[in-house]
């Protein structure tokens, strides 16, 4: 069994290097709250608790970057890769933590979360010796993953042809800390128009 490590500060894997195909628009730019979509998810990142933001891109990356340099605690590292899956954005987000000893939180900019969900499964996390926290809602697992530092040589032997970052849930399913959240926003994805215009509407009924 690894090792319990608790009360670390959480980077943030914010993972933007998607082509947004099904959506028609690039997710990040897309028009939420009072910005556009990546300004809120690193703003809500913030608020909750994160201490730092990788934002990973791909093909976007001038159009992406203007609006993370706005942040003082974010910044964007590009994936060259990024047409070989979502597995090389993980890998290289980890990667550009350098030497720095954190928890990790990995989420898709088509997953925006208020920052007292952030704010919530970090304290969990943090309350835990779990190897990994993640919300749930109705039983059904959602986003984001929070990851302990020392699972760090686990995410970097996922392979896309494989499962992916699942192979680290399934590694770890036993012990994964499960906070439950009363709103289904846990499981909101915006992969199409009709998704994005019922997140929409969830954000402002909640």
């Amino acid at each position: 069994m690894v090792n319990s490590v608790q009360n670390n500060s959480v980077t943030a894997i914010l993972l933007a290097a998607g082509e947004s195909t099904r959506m028609g628009q690039l997710k990040a730019l897309m028009p939420w709250e009072n910005g556009v979509l990546i300004e809120f998810q690193i703003a809500e990142l913030l608020s909750g608790g994160v201490v730092e933001v990788i934002v990973v891109v791909g093909a976007s990356y001038e159009k992406i970057t203007p609006f993370v340099n706005k942040f003082r605690s974010a910044r964007t590292v590009f994936n060259p890769n990024f047409k070989n899956g979502k597995t090389t954005s993980i890998k290289i987000g980890v990667r550009a933590m350098g030497k720095r000893i954190n928890d990790i939180l990995v989420i898709g900019v088509d997953q925006p979360r208020p920052s007292r969900v952030i704010r919530d499964l970090i304290g969990y996390h943090q309350s835990t010796s779990a190897p990994i926290t993640v919300p749930v809602h109705n039983d059904a697992r959602g986003h984001p993953l929070l990851f302990r530092q020392d699972l760090l040589d686990d995410i970097n032997e996922i392979q896309e042809e494989s499962l992916g970052l699942r192979q680290v849930l399934k590694k770890w399913d036993a012990e994964i800390a499960e906070l439950s959240v009363e709103s289904p926003i846990v499981l909101m994805d915006l992969n199409t128009p009709a998704e994005y215009t019922q997140a929409v509407r969830l954000f402002k009924n909640s």
